[in-house]
């Protein structure tokens, strides 16, 4: 589960998103982006911080480009990993692995409604 929280000050905002053990902190003011680290410091104890304009996530690399005001995001290893860890090989044969899904459930009991 992905949680956001979004904090509002003086017309400046800070997002903070969780995923399991991991944050990303987001601001548009360097100041309450900062003061937001320290504080989760306190909470925490020493974090790893990531500065720079290329960040690693959940198998995504975003890259910022502050002069144009851009954000590419690039998915291409998550996807290969998904497709490659779905393959079972046998000879010359490429199969792919059926999996369950809790939307599969869901699609069995709207059936039977």
């Amino acid at each position: 589960m992905i949680l956001v929280f979004i904090i509002y000050e003086s017309g400046k905002v800070v997002m903070v998103r969780t995923h399991v053990d991991d944050l990303k902190v987001f601001s548009t003011s360097q100041h309450l982006l900062y003061r937001t680290v320290n504080e989760l410091r306190k909470i925490y104890g020493e974090i790893t911080v990531h500065k720079g304009d290329t960040h690693y996530n959940l198998g995504m690399v975003m890259t910022h480009n502050r002069e144009k005001q851009q954000v590419k995001i690039d998915v291409k290893k998550y996807i290969n990993n998904c497709i490659n860890s779905s393959i079972e090989e046998d000879r010359d044969v490429v199969k792919i692995k059926q999996v369950s899904t809790p939307a599969a459930k869901l699609s069995i009991q709207n059936e039977r409604m």
